[in-house]
């Protein structure tokens, strides 16, 4: 975790950054845990389907195996689609997942490179990613109940790391250590001391069970985000994005561009996007799976990279 003095150098480089997404809804407030999470930004929500991207986790505990594939990301798809309303998720197992997501693009010092991920998902009409990894698994004992009533309890806690990165800014949308518990013995304390794992536990089930803690922790999250698009390509008067049917486009919306967002580099070095004045009004014409094309109704120019969101 970063200290306080960071958070507070973060809140004020991305503010502005969030004021403007939240266009006429409601910016409440900006929380991070570390450096670039942001909590709550709301807006229409209704209208259009934001799509985010599952990076496939990686497993950090060399002496635990478990499986962090295709099941895991499946389930953290089933339980966010099921509760949150315009979030469509892809994974891995799905045709249609972007190539250049089977894995996060780091920086030359291990970190997720958090531009890299924005631009790839803009270009593959994604709104957001998905990354983590799981980082621990120790021996818990802790004690429940009231005064002379209380009991020890005996778990495998097993931590995941985990990040929401918006393809708008570069900024984090959610950025958290998940905790799930398995029931074990006090006898097995030993076994997990010695890095290995007891008989008792289910390591798929306890897989399950993270992704479903996981599920619920981004639905809180993201369920008030609101959707955005990106010009990708502009030829004569013809734009397109990488958009489509499966976001809730139709032919007739209006969609209010912003000039190319410009790029600040933050405290650590990571670089943000910050978008610009709006620049023009653009009108779909054409909608199919996948993609989408614009007239240009007022305005302009709009250049490949500008932003657009629904007219207001």
């Amino acid at each position: 975790m970063k200290g306080p003095a960071r958070r507070q150098a973060w809140s004020a480089v991305l503010a502005a950054v969030l004021f403007f997404l939240c266009g006429c809804g409601v910016f409440s407030s900006v929380q991070k845990k570390t450096a670039g999470l942001v909590d709550t930004f709301r807006g229409d929500v209704d209208a259009c389907t934001n799509t985010m991207a599952v990076v496939p986790f990686e497993n950090q505990v060399d002496w635990l195996r478990v499986d962090l594939g295709a099941s895991f990301s499946g389930r953290i798809k089933t339980v966010v689609e099921e509760n949150t309303r315009r979030l469509s998720v892809l994974t891995a197992a799905q045709p249609e997942f972007p190539e250049q997501f089977q894995r996060a693009p780091g920086t030359p010092d291990g970190r997720t490179d958090n531009f890299a991920l924005a631009v790839a998902g803009r270009a593959a009409g994604v709104n957001m990613v998905l990354t983590g990894q799981l980082v621990g698994a120790r021996y818990v004992e802790q004690k429940e109940g009231a005064l002379w009533f209380k009991e020890t309890h005996h778990v495998l806690r097993l931590q995941l790391e985990a990040a929401v990165y918006h393809t708008g800014t570069g900024a984090k949308l959610f950025d958290e250590d998940v905790f799930y518990d398995v029931a074990v013995s006090g006898e097995d304390s030993g076994t997990i001391g010695e890095k290995r794992l007891p008989e008792t536990v289910s390591m798929p089930d306890a897989a399950a069970g993270m992704a479903e803690t996981l599920g619920a922790m981004l639905h809180e999250t993201l369920k008030d985000i609101p959707w955005e698009g990106y010009v990708t390509t502009v030829q004569a008067d013809r734009y397109s994005l990488p958009f489509g049917k499966q976001n809730g486009l139709c032919v007739g919306m209006r969609l209010d561009a912003f000039a190319v967002a410009d790029i600040t580099e933050g405290m650590d070095t990571q670089r943000y996007l910050v978008p610009g004045p709006k620049c023009g009004t653009l009108v779909l014409t054409a909608v199919n799976d996948g993609g989408s094309e614009a007239r240009l109704a007022d305005g302009g120019p709009v250049s490949p990279g500008s932003l657009v969101r629904l007219a207001r």
